[in-house]
């Protein structure tokens, strides 16, 4: 193998977007300074291998050498790994950028911006999430390229990370190692992004499920006071809502909920306007407790009261958040083909945060009257009425789909359709609503609907099929 030197010295993305570079390593400062992933430094190669059958000598640029050959020296060249990670990047993130510092108030994608740098780490402790990481990039330009070869490659090491991963977790210093937490939300990011693709569907979720719960057991076992700061902090405070919402498909009350891990991790660091909502959303499970046990209680009436005052109480709460941290910018993409990606990224971090808050309503309104047993025709139009939640959540499904929201879009519209769906099925016994075939028919429309659209119907799928009903009846 020969390296093919280029004509200027700058990192691959200047040289891609025809800046100026200065060269800084490991990020450049053009890239730094533009929020961009740097690809790095690292040129195209020209693979020599000798045909042993004929004799012969063949070369090959850059990736177009055989499967069998790139694989194993894939696998073996740090050289490509930076290549194929700033690739997945560029493809993942909103506009293929880093999030800036002011995201972290509404969105929890932050902690993706620490990923480059650890990836860069040398010794076993960094092994399982490289390979990971290495794992979604070469699955997710594999697809765009259609280079078989590195689908089999992603697998291979989404396995070796895996059987890493468990090794030092039996080591309980295992335990203590931000690689390792972050290693398992990646292991989850590669089950929503290329999970659909195998043919075991219902596996899809039940992988994801296996990761998010060790996860939250990871989590758990550390203690509160390890969340305190920097990349630890980060990586909890942006996981805590999918942690919480394990409790909402167990019908058991948070962990997370309690006082102290609403407390302690945020000692030395002020709590988002995201936190804040969490905080809301944390108490959410307890009332679906509260639910199963007005089924079974004797004291129905005082259970029954009891459940609708604190359904009054959060929900106060929760129109107060809004009133005081709402966004300015408009969550809904008004004319998709005109405009800029800054302004897909502004509606995109507004969504996010909100589609969360209407998820929420969905919640308190959906159990407030399942409690007090008032039926869909009783409040249709009522400003309770969790419909209402439904169609604020619908209108910004466009906002996750836009090509400028990235790969990334995907996350943020999984758990709202899927609730929305949940709702509506539930409540009205089918989903022919309109509300409903809306949904399908965007999802329809792209490719990244297509996959939040096979991870939530597998996910309906496995939940109807342990019988898990979020809003069924009390009374009959």
């Amino acid at each position: 193998m020969v390296g093919v030197p280029g004509k200027s010295k700058g990192c691959n993305t200047c040289r891609r977007r025809k800046k100026g570079c200065d060269l800084q390593r490991p990020i450049c400062g053009q890239c730094r300074k533009s929020s961009l992933v740097c690809e790095g430094y690292t040129r195209a190669t020209i693979w020599v291998n000798m045909d042993k059958s004929t004799g012969t000598e063949r070369r090959y640029t850059g990736q177009t050498l055989p499967g069998d050959i790139v694989l194993r020296d894939t696998l073996a060249r740090s050289s490509y790994h930076e290549q194929y990670l700033g690739q997945f990047w560029g493809s993942y993130l909103p506009n293929g950028r880093t999030f800036p510092s002011h995201a972290t108030q509404y969105t929890a994608g932050v902690w993706l911006n620490n990923l480059p740098a650890f990836f860069r780490l040398d010794g076993p402790s960094a092994l399982p999430l490289k390979k990971i990481l290495l794992a979604n990039a070469l699955a997710t330009v594999g697809k765009r390229d259609g280079k078989r070869w590195m689908a089999e490659a992603s697998i291979q090491l989404h396995g070796e990370s895996v059987a890493i991963l468990a090794g030092q977790l039996e080591d309980r210093n295992g335990l203590t190692s931000d690689m390792s937490l972050a290693t398992v939300r990646c292991l989850s990011l590669y089950e929503i992004l290329h999970g659909h693709e195998l043919q075991d569907h219902v596996g899809q979720v039940k992988k994801w499920q296996w990761h998010t719960n060790g996860g939250l057991g990871f989590v758990l076992s550390r203690g509160p006071e390890n969340y305190t700061t920097g990349f630890a902090h980060q990586l909890f405070v942006d996981d805590r809502a999918t942690q919480i919402s394990t409790s909402l498909v167990s019908r058991t009350r948070s962990h997370l909920n309690e006082p102290e891990w609403k407390t302690i991790p945020w000692t030395s660091i002020p709590k988002t306007p995201k936190d804040l909502l969490t905080d809301i959303f944390a108490e959410i499970p307890s009332l679906l407790v509260d639910l199963d046990e007005l089924r079974i209680t004797d004291d129905a009436y005082m259970k029954r009261e009891g459940l609708m005052r604190k359904c009054w109480q959060l929900e106060k709460q929760w129109r107060a958040w809004r009133v005081q941290y709402e966004p300015q910018a408009d969550p809904v993409i008004a004319s998709p083909e005109t405009v800029s990606p800054s302004q897909v990224f502004d509606s995109f971090l507004v969504a996010h945060i909100m589609s969360g808050y209407w998820t929420m309503g969905i919640f308190l309104h959906g159990i407030f009257h399942l409690a007090a047993g008032t039926v869909p025709e009783d409040i249709a139009g009522d400003e309770t009425d969790p419909r209402r939640c439904c169609s604020k959540i619908i209108d910004m499904l466009p906002t996750f789909l836009h090509r400028y929201s990235g790969e990334y879009g995907i996350h943020g519209g999984i758990f709202p359709a899927l609730i929305v769906l949940m709702y509506l099925e539930e409540v009205d016994g089918g989903l022919d609503s309109s509300e409903a075939c809306a949904i399908y028919a965007l999802f329809e429309e792209c490719k990244r609907g297509r996959k939040i659209l096979h991870f939530v119907e597998n996910m309906r799928q496995r939940l109807k099929a342990g019988g898990v009903r979020l809003f069924q009846p009390v009374y009959n």
